[in-house]
This record gives C-alpha cells, sequence and structure tokens, in this order.
C-alpha cells in the first residue's frame, strides 16, 4: 500500500475544509491546541497502524498494545464520556479531548457531522505514528499543544521524508534513515508529554471561562524532580524526567533492542483499569508493581491521650508523643486517644491520582483493633455497594456546575468549580488525625493505617456498565503503602523502627504537613525539632523561615534564615526567602540582590521571575520588568500573575495592543468569585465534605458524628473554610 500525500488534489482540500464544521475558528483542530505542518487532512491510511509496525519491533508492539497509549480511545469508559460530550454539545466539541486520545481521528477530519469516513484507527488511540510524527512543541501549554508532521517511515537518500509506507528490506538495509525520520530530539524531553499531560478547559469548550484542568507537567517542573525548582524540601541528587520514569529500559525481544532492552512502551503508571478489562495481566503486574514502589511513605507518627478531668472541668488532649515508636509513654483503658498519619509523596514526580481525578479514588484506610482482632474504630471501610464510608479522607476531588451539583460522569464542558481537591503534591506530605476511645479491659491496641487507589470510582464505573456488561467488583484495589503501630495498654516503650527514615526525614514531613494545613504554631514546633537534633543542617532553620514567613514575621523569619545562611552560605532557598521578607517590607534593593543569584541558578523557576517582574515595576524598571515577565510565560504561558501585572507593563510601554491582550487573558484566567459562593452552597449539602475542608479536622470521636459540628456546619454562615487546591 503506498499513498503518494504529495500528489492529493488541493482542490479536494479546499473542499475538506469548506465541509467542515468551523465553529471555534480558521484551525479545524481547535480547541484542541495541536496543529499541523502540512495543509488539509491526513487521509486515515497515511497513517501506519501500529500492527504494521510490530512486523518488526515485536517487543515494543506487545508492550504498547496493553498501554494506557494504545487504548486511549476505545475503552468504555472514554467512548461513553466522550459520546456524551458529543450528544450534549457537539462532535466538533471532541476535538478538545481527540488532541491527546484520538489524534489520527482529529488530522484525518472526521471530527464534523455527517462524516462517514471509516475510523479503524480509533483501536490505536496513540498509535506509534502519533508520537513519531510530532516535529516540535509549540508551548508548555498542554492539551495537545505539538505539530504533527505528514507521517514517514524512512527518509531517503538526501534526507527528505518519503511518502507511503516502503517496503520492510528497504528498511531493514537503511536503519539509519528509518531512525531519522521517527526519532527526534523533542522526544527526550519532559516538554514532549507535557503537551498533552497538561490540560485547561477553555472558554470555547465551557461557554463560562479558561479554567485549569491538570497541571501534571507543571506539577514535575516546580518539584525536586526537575531540579528547577530551589524550593524542595528534600532535594535530589538527580534531574528525573517523564522519561525516566515511566521509560526506563526493560526486556524485550525487538530488532531495536540494544544488550536485550528497549525503552518501555508499557508507561506503567496508575491505570489499573485497562489490564483488567482487556485481561492484560503483564501490564496489571507492572502497574500494580510501579503503584506500590515506594512512590508513598505512610507513617504513624504521633499520639496524644486525653489527660483525665479534674473537677468541674472536662477531659483535655494531651500533648503529642512523637515518634509514637521511638518514645516512651502510658495508656489506660477508657482513654480517648488521636493519632496523626502523615502521608509522604517520596517516589512520585507530580501529585498522588494527577490528572482529572474526579473519577479516580484513593483513600486513607485506618483502624484500631484489640489483642483479640476486635475492631475498635474504622475510618475508610468499603461499604457492600463499593463506595467509601463517609468518614473517608480521599485523594481525589469533586468538581460541580453552575447549580452547585457534583459532576459524577466526568463532564468537564459543565465545570464552574472544585467543591474539594485533595491530593499530596511531589515532595510533600498530608497529615489525617483519627481519634477513638481505648475500651477498658483491653490489653493491647494495634493501629493500622494504609493509602488505597482504586480505578475508578464505583459510581462511575456503574454509570459505564449501566448495561451490565461488566462488573464494578472486578476491578483491583491497590494498597500502595501501609504502617502498623502496636500500642500496650499500661507503660511502651522504644521500639526498633524497621525501614523507617530518620528523625529527620519524619519530623520534616510531619513539618510539612503541617505547614500546608495552615497549622502554623505546630509546625514551626516540628521543624524546630530537627534543629536540635541536627544543629549542622541548615534544613531546620531554613523550613522554620518559611513557616514564619507564611505569617508575614518577616523580622522573625529573616533571622531564623540568617542563622541558615552561616551555616550554608551557598544554600538558594534561603536566598529566596529573604528576597521576599525583603519584597515585603519595601525593601526592594535587598530584595532584588537577594533574588537575582536564585534566577541566574534556576532560570526555569519561574515564580523568582514573577517576583521580580513585581519589584521592578514598582521601581518603574518597565524593560526589566518586562524582561522578566515574560521569562515567567516561558516556562507557563498560564501564569495569571505574568499576564496580569504585562498589562501594566505594557500600558507602561506605551503597548496599548498588548496590554489588551494581556488584560483580556487575565480576565479570562483569573478566579470567578462567584465560583466559591456555589462551593460554599455545595458544603452546605455535603457536611463530609465540609468536614474535609475544615483546618484541624479530626476524624472519629467528635469528629462528623459530633451534633454540634453538624449544627455548626449547617447554619448560614459556617466556619471560613476557603482552603481549595486550584
Amino acid at each position: 500500500m503506498r499513498v503518494n500525500a504529495g500528489e492529493r488534489d488541493r482542490t479536494a482540500q479546499r473542499a475538506d475544509l469548506a465541509r467542515y464544521l468551523l465553529p471555534f475558528g480558521s484551525s479545524p483542530f481547535l480547541p484542541s491546541e495541536a496543529r499541523a505542518s502540512f495543509s488539509g487532512f491526513l487521509k486515515p491510511e497515511e497513517v501506519p497502524a501500529a500492527a504494521w509496525c510490530g512486523q518488526c519491533h515485536q517487543g515494543i508492539y506487545k508492550q504498547w498494545r496493553e498501554s494506557a497509549h494504545a487504548n486511549s480511545f476505545r475503552t468504555p469508559w472514554y467512548t461513553k464520556n466522550v459520546n456524551l460530550l458529543i450528544e450534549q454539545k457537539g462532535i466538533a466539541f471532541s476535538r478538545h479531548c481527540e488532541g491527546c486520545h484520538n489524534p489520527v481521528a482529529l488530522f484525518s477530519g472526521v471530527l464534523t457531522p455527517d462524516s462517514t469516513a471509516k475510523r479503524p484507527f480509533d483501536e490505536d488511540g496513540v498509535t506509534c505514528m502519533t508520537c513519531h510524527a510530532i516535529e516540535r512543541v509549540t508551548a508548555t501549554r498542554g492539551l495537545g499543544s505539538y505539530v504533527l508532521g505528514r507521517p514517514a517511515v524512512m527518509v531517503d537518500e538526501a534526507g527528505k521524508p518519503m511518502e507511503g509506507l516502503p517496503p520492510t528490506a528497504l528498511i531493514l538495509a537503511h536503519p539509519e534513515r528509518h531512525k531519522a525520520a521517527l526519532m527526534r530530539g523533542v522526544m527526550q524531553t519532559p516538554e514532549f508529554c507535557g503537551s498533552c499531560h497538561k490540560a485547561n478547559l477553555p472558554q470555547t469548550l465551557n461557554g463560562y471561562k479558561w479554567l485549569r484542568a491538570f497541571t501534571t507537567y507543571d506539577e514535575w517542573q516546580q518539584s525536586g524532580w526537575s531540579r528547577e525548582s530551589p524550593m524542595a524540601f528534600f532535594p535530589k541528587s538527580a534531574t528525573s524526567t517523564c522519561q525516566s520514569c515511566h521509560m526506563p529500559k526493560i526486556d524485550a525481544v525487538d530488532v531495536a533492542a540494544t544488550n536485550g532492552q528497549v525503552a518501555s512502551h508499557r508507561w506503567l503508571g496508575a491505570n489499573t483499569a485497562i489490564p483488567t478489562k482487556y485481561d492484560y495481566p503483564d501490564q496489571l503486574a507492572g502497574v500494580t508493581k510501579f503503584l506500590r514502589n515506594k512512590a508513598l511513605r505512610v507513617d504513624i507518627f504521633a499520639l496524644s491521650a486525653d489527660k483525665p478531668a479534674t473537677k468541674g472541668q472536662h477531659s483535655s488532649i494531651g500533648e503529642i508523643t512523637a515518634p509514637v515508636d521511638q518514645s516512651s509513654f502510658t495508656l489506660r483503658g477508657g482513654q480517648a486517644v488521636t493519632v496523626s498519619v502523615v502521608v509522604q509523596n517520596t517516589g512520585i514526580g507530580h501529585s498522588l491520582v494527577p490528572e482529572q481525578r474526579d473519577f479516580y479514588e484513593s483513600w486513607i484506610h485506618f483502624e484500631a483493633r484489640d489483642e483479640k482482632g476486635g475492631l475498635i474504630y474504622e475510618s475508610g471501610a468499603v461499604l457492600p455497594d463499593q463506595t467509601l464510608a463517609p468518614d473517608t479522607h480521599r485523594y481525589t476531588n469533586q468538581i460541580i456546575s453552575a447549580g452547585g451539583e457534583r459532576l459524577n460522569h466526568h463532564e468537564v464542558w459543565k465545570v464552574e468549580a472544585r467543591a474539594y481537591d485533595s491530593t499530596v503534591n511531589a515532595g510533600r506530605a498530608d497529615l489525617e488525625r483519627y481519634r477513638f476511645v481505648v475500651p477498658a479491659g483491653v490489653q493491647r491496641v494495634t493501629v493500622h493505617a494504609a493509602v488505597l487507589y482504586r480505578r475508578f470510582r464505583p459510581e462511575f464505573l456503574r454509570w459505564v456498565f449501566e448495561d451490565g456488561s461488566d462488573r464494578v467488583e472486578r476491578y483491583p484495589t491497590v494498597t500502595m503503602a501501609e504502617d502498623t503501630v502496636s500500642l500496650a495498654i499500661g507503660e511502651n516503650s522504644p521500639a526498633a523502627s524497621a525501614g523507617k527514615p530518620d528523625t529527620f526525614v519524619r519530623w520534616t514531613a510531619y513539618g510539612i504537613a503541617l505547614l500546608d494545613r495552615s497549622e502554623f504554631a505546630a509546625a514551626e514546633a516540628a521543624f524546630r525539632r530537627t534543629i536540635v537534633e541536627y544543629p549542622k543542617r541548615a534544613d531546620g532553620l531554613i523550613n522554620a523561615g518559611i513557616v514564619l514567613y507564611s505569617q508575614g514575621r518577616y523580622v522573625e523569619a529573616l533571622k531564623a534564615l540568617g542563622e541558615a545562611d552561616r551555616i550554608d552560605p551557598e544554600n538558594l532557598r534561603t536566598r529566596y526567602y529573604e528576597g521576599l521578607c525583603y519584597r515585603w517590607q519595601y525593601r526592594y534593593q535587598e530584595a532584588i540582590r537577594a533574588l537575582l543569584p536564585v534566577a541566574k541558578a534556576y532560570p526555569r523557576f519561574r515564580q523568582v521571575h514573577d517576583d521580580l517582574g513585581w519589584i521592578y515595576l514598582i521601581d518603574r524598571r518597565y524593560v526589566d520588568a518586562e524582561g522578566e515577565f515574560e521569562a515567567a510565560l516561558a516556562v507557563d504561558p498560564d501564569d495569571v500573575v505574568a499576564h496580569k501585572w504585562l498589562a501594566g507593563v505594557y500600558t507602561a510601554l506605551g503597548e496599548k495592543q498588548k496590554a489588551a491582550d494581556e488584560a483580556a487573558q487575565t480576565a479570562q484566567m483569573k478566579d470567578d468569585p462567584a465560583a466559591l459562593w456555589r462551593v460554599l452552597g455545595y458544603w452546605r449539602g455535603n457536611l463530609d465534605v465540609a468536614w474535609e475542608v475544615t483546618p484541624g479536622h479530626v476524624h472519629g470521636v467528635d469528629g462528623l458524628e459530633d451534633e454540634e459540628t453538624k449544627r455548626i456546619l449547617n447554619t448560614q454562615n459556617p466556619p471560613s473554610m476557603v482552603w481549595i487546591q486550584h
């Protein structure tokens, strides 16, 4: 089969576009950000089927066939969702999705009403040539921000791409020309993956405003894994990229193998549903192992026991004992205890359950049992209908519509707000507290905590399989990490902590979790514990300085940072926070001197460019400010801070059109204040969610089941609950 694409009739190409519905502008690929370096559309037969590539690349083909990329379109959960979009909005709107889920459909021009084209490519999803024909990435904006070239599997003697499918013998005779056609340097970059693993919901899709959908690429880029930022609490000694984590060298029988290995085309991640649905045991085993491979650390870290009541007073919560396993303390029957569980993201270069986590589900299962195995307390139980008990801490999000209804079927085109969004970002930690009463007469209490993950939520799967074609119970739950502590009733002594990290890491993770919960006093105390135990390390002082800075206590923060500077004068994390303290004290020249070395050492640390740009703007150094904000936008084109202040910079420079463009982008990207009222209304009707977003909440006794708590949360003026991650 040979296709001479260069000789396609240009009149026919124009006719294709004339018949093509273009509701979003002149580009036939909008709302997707994907573009083509060629004119018109591809014919489906111009894109080699993966099976054709698999004739030689048998090992890679088998890996790919079982991957999420190969099954990005045909799965019943995806087609059910995208067909709902088509029913409600029209097929043209599905271009928003297919730039990443079914690129051949997008570039062959079938996503228009009344198209009768055959679609054999649907089975291949992101097929071989999808990635190998991408010429460049246009911006780190995501949503398919790449440029596709016309597919070619070989170049000729002059290095020009050859059209059609050459004989296998010709490829084997000139493998270097095959490689030249298919392997581009951009494929080795994280930005290549980020072109799809980052997304937004544009106004053209939702008719409302621009909203961020997910930021997997940005999460990596700002983490310690990228080493492009000085902000990591636990810096990495080497850079990890999308490819190094998800495409490691593995054994394969394949013509492309070197020493019997190829870069993995399984792209192991978190998708347990695909190998379950299509019966791919190797893929399921790989994904399960990947999820369990030191991605998280669960640490039952602290305990506080109620002090007995004195005459005329109620009992009170005691001081924390931590680390529990390395401490001496006494427990009594009838005593209420609060256990603090720290979940640390130790091995994921982005957030836990990234991307569109509204239909995935990860949660903490916590239980306390007596010496006979009798259940004392449980949170995170799976109910008979496979849903989770209300008092469960979930790592997921809940998206709501303009009317404040939860969108259970991933209707992203209706989203106007996130009513709940909980995750553990790269290198950071989460803290959840569980409170129960030790029964009288027991001799020992065993406490167990685990983070579990499943794909998908049972409510979503029931909608997908409402015809009864599959059972929700068939889809597995994976235990990603767990911890167990045994507590004696009476005296407890320090025990060996097999497999636990040193106390610096444990106290620091605890402090990070407290900081992220805005429990500043406790966070500072945790970090100062590391200062005492590790006086030769600057980290504890820097971390304490960050807590003080977060409270606006700039003088005290500068003192702590100054002490850190004497221990480690080269630490640019210290310098950055010193610059922020000076900025908010209006000591702009000192701020610039502190921030410039950071910007020089970390040119892709966009926050420092935003900070310097703002100072230059205040100082009327408009050209310098322009340079800094543009540097920030080169890293993240959706940086609303940079867009906002650039509008003022361009106004000062007399660039009226540029100023208007930046103001328009800012208006689209900034938060809608009305969305918060929708969220508050949702919380009033969903007290379990309201409880989860309340700072300092505790699961268990005195938790959500407490009638006074319910009464307060259900009033017209509930406590301030503005913690929402965007």
